[in-house]
């Protein structure tokens, strides 16, 4: 009986140290996990910063590229109305020419 014992207690000291072995394990894991579930949000934030910069940069570029077109037609108009013009009175100059 007495060997019994000691083989339990044996078996038990045992499984105790394997236990406490696992939870350092599992301790060590974890704190490892939330060291990179720390870097990963802190790379996560930071990739949402830049892409609120590059949102904010897309809008800004859009807007200029819109004022950019306004003024383009405008000069087109412009252009249109002075060629128009210079038609007209190319046409009257070579008429007065002819006459």
């Amino acid at each position: 009986m007495a060997n019994i014992n000691s083989d339990l207690k044996n078996d038990l000291l045992r499984k105790t140290d394997e236990y406490d072995q696992l939870v350092v394990a599992s301790r060590q894991i974890e704190a490892e996990l939330e060291k990179d579930l720390e870097e990963a949000e802190e790379k996560a934030n930071k990739w949402r910063q830049l892409a609120q910069r590059f949102e904010g940069e897309v809008q800004d570029a859009r807007e200029k590229m819109a004022a950019h077109f306004r003024e383009y037609t405008a000069l087109q108009r412009e252009l249109d109305t002075a060629k128009d013009k210079f038609q007209a009175l190319s046409q009257k100059t070579t008429r007065l020419e002819t006459e």
